[in-house]
């Protein structure tokens, strides 16, 4: 049905018509609001004063490990990106190092070059950091949490503690065992000495002291001949200058063995010897 201007009473020329053609009149619509305009969201930045992320927490991780403060800001591949980056040049150093040893110029050319890549890319990778958590904070970059792979520098970390600990506990008891003495302590070499010679068919063995002659509570010679015959004594206490005989002897071929007793309860050769 046509629709008739209120003021003139002359027929509109279409349904919707908001003014009358004929005297201007505005017509009113029947029952429809006025279109309200359509406002396009905004991003939201955070709000005054608030941090979502710290930029200098962010900057301070990716110093200890490239790649670590880009996980903190939620940034997985461009952690990795830092991360593997990095861990390939410090492999292609390594390789270098060996497969140009020697070869002087070139192995430092090569290790040098390679070192000034791997600091770019881990000063960069603070920039990255320091500059992402700063856009996160104004809103421009979404965050929703810390990557996983976050901890993978902790787990790393306490992989290579772990690693310390047990090759300290390892060496401790390698060196330990080679060390233990004869009645199960830790030995060192104390400074102490005898001497031997022959004359005729005699064998003299003296004791001769030394640094450590107070440490030492009594001191054993023994003596083993080619034709199988032995001798044994033990002196209690050691006297300085103090001089054994044995007779018997054959020229070169009886082996002389002087063993000293200290007060720690260890033992030590110090005279092995052949006249």
């Amino acid at each position: 049905m046509p629709k008739f201007c209120p003021e003139c009473g002359k027929p509109l020329p279409y349904q919707d018509a908001e003014i009358c053609p004929a005297c201007g009149a505005l017509v009113q619509s029947q029952g429809r609001p006025p279109a309200q305009p359509q406002v396009r969201p905004q991003a939201t930045p955070a709000a005054h004063g608030a941090q979502v992320r710290n930029p200098l927490v962010a900057l301070a991780l990716s110093f200890l490990c490239p790649g670590w403060g880009q996980w903190y800001n939620g940034r997985r591949w461009d952690g990795l990106k830092f991360f593997g980056a990095f861990v390939v040049i410090y492999i292609l150093v390594f390789a270098s190092f060996i497969f140009f040893l020697g070869q002087g110029f070139l192995a430092t050319a090569v290790s040098t070059v390679l070192g000034l890549a791997a600091l770019g890319i881990w000063g960069y990778g603070l920039y990255d950091a320091y500059r992402t958590a700063e856009r996160i904070n104004r809103g421009e970059l979404a965050f929703q949490r810390k990557s996983r792979l976050f901890w993978l520098p902790i787990l790393l970390i306490i992989l290579m503690i772990v690693m310390v600990l047990l090759a300290a506990v390892i060496a401790a008891f390698v060196f330990g065992m080679a060390g233990a003495g004869g009645s199960g302590g830790y030995e060192r070499t104390r400074s102490v000495a005898a001497t031997a010679k022959q004359v005729g068919d005699t064998i003299y063995v003296t004791w001769q002291g030394g640094q450590d002659n107070n440490l030492v509570t009594s001191y054993s010679v023994g003596i083993a001949s080619s034709a199988g015959e032995s001798s044994y004594t033990e002196d209690l206490p050691p006297v300085i200058g103090d001089t054994n005989q044995f007779t018997g002897g054959t020229s070169g071929e009886d082996r002389v063995l002087v063993m000293a007793f200290f007060s720690d309860g260890s033992d030590q050769v110090v005279l092995d010897t052949y006249v």
